[in-house]
């Protein structure tokens, strides 16, 4: 049944979160993803029905994150998510874990450069941050315009990929960091 202005349909069901190792198997030419850690992500009016505390799927990573690191004795490891773990809190929790997150900004992220170095004897806080870059959509539209494309095999199709690449601090206002 689809959902329309009279009639809406919701369909319930669970969210899970899955850590998976990728491992090179011999009988194929790909890595598989071996799920090695699975937590169950309950909606908020599900936990408010069981009288707990609705934690997000970022507090809930972020928990899952700190175990994996404690398994691997703080060797350095790779955590990879989609656009929905691309958050300032995880990142800080995934760089304290010694980890390392990748994932897709949103194209409206707020990036900025370095702060310049202040000079001896200057009074007063630090700068936390620098000027404000370009932004990931105009970046995006250069790089179409430049051509600066990369070919590649995914699952035996060819793919073209616009690479863009750059180290910069990722910042959030005090209140949302």
């Amino acid at each position: 049944m689809r959902s329309s202005r009279s009639k809406v349909v919701t369909c319930l069901g669970l969210e899970w979160i899955c850590m998976a190792l990728l491992v090179p198997v011999p009988w194929s030419e790909r890595s598989w993803a071996l799920p090695f850690l699975t937590r169950l992500a309950p909606s908020k009016r599900a936990d408010e029905a069981a009288g707990q505390r609705h934690r997000t799927v970022v507090e809930l990573t972020i928990g899952m994150v700190w175990l994996v690191s404690r398994w691997l004795e703080q060797r350095r490891w790779i955590l990879l998510g989609d656009g929905s773990y691309s958050c300032i809190q995880l990142g800080w929790e995934v760089l304290a874990a010694q980890a390392t997150l990748v994932t897709r900004l949103r194209l409206d992220a707020r990036l900025f450069a370095f702060p310049e170095p202040v000079p001896a004897g200057r009074r007063g806080p630090k700068p936390k941050k620098g000027g404000v870059p370009a932004k990931l959509a105009t970046r995006e539209e250069e790089t179409r315009s430049r051509g600066e494309e990369v070919a590649i095999q995914w699952y035996g199709q060819p793919k073209t990929l616009r690479l863009l690449g750059e180290v910069c601090p990722w910042h959030a206002p005090a209140a949302t960091a």
